[in-house]
């Protein structure tokens, strides 16, 4: 529940569901000196964010301006009070390896969408307002996580090591008009990753011209 939205939009449902099977204590894989430990893992869910800025769904209005010599005050933010939640549904399938009760891996499969992220949305010129925040962006992250640790020495004299390794893409799959203002970097458009960059290569300035 949060009072970042409007008084309709304000409770957020989100729910969650997994399982995992420990393979290695199965009849099949009991006593067996190599394998220590097998489980796979499953689970699918969803959460929210909340705006990241306060009082989105108000309207605000700036009173230092003047019409005809007389004070005068302009909308400087169009309040929308239909903004909701920007939701997450998380897909992840992941396995658990234990060798000579020495090492371990584990690895994961995840798959994130997300929806409903809010971004401004261009508003009719008549409003005096040139835009409104909206939920209307949406991107999806594929990745793999993987964690390797070993016990190498044991005893009074320990040496343990640890990697992961994380690869992610990302890509967004919905934006107003198709892109998105990326501040300094340029635009963003579907289909791009959420770190590209767009913008002018330096060439350097004519001596001649200046």
């Amino acid at each position: 529940y949060s009072t970042n939205f409007g008084i309709d939009k304000r409770a957020g449902h989100f729910y969650s569901v997994s399982g995992a099977w420990l393979a290695s204590n199965e009849q099949f894989l009991k006593g067996n000196k190599y394998l220590t430990n097998l489980k796979i893992r499953a689970s699918y869910g969803t959460s929210g964010k909340v705006a990241g800025e306060d009082f989105l769904t108000e309207s605000f209005y700036n009173f230092n301006y003047q019409y005809g010599g007389d004070p005068a005050g302009i909308i400087n933010q169009l309040g929308n009070r239909q903004i909701t939640w920007e939701r997450a549904y998380v897909r992840n399938l992941g396995i658990d390896l234990g060798l000579f009760n020495r090492v371990t891996i584990s690895a994961d499969i995840y798959r994130k969408h997300n929806t409903d992220l809010l971004q401004r949305v261009a508003t009719p010129s008549v409003l005096g307002v040139p835009s409104q925040f909206q939920n209307i962006g949406a991107m999806v992250n594929n990745g793999v996580e993987l964690v390797l640790s070993s016990r190498n020495i044991t005893g009074k004299f320990t040496w343990e090591t640890g990697l992961n390794l994380t690869f992610n893409k990302n890509k967004m799959t919905k934006l107003y008009d198709g892109k998105l203002s990326n501040g300094y970097f340029g635009l963003l458009r579907e289909g791009d990753d959420i770190g590209a960059i767009r913008t002018f290569r330096w060439m350097g300035v004519d001596s001649q011209t200046g």
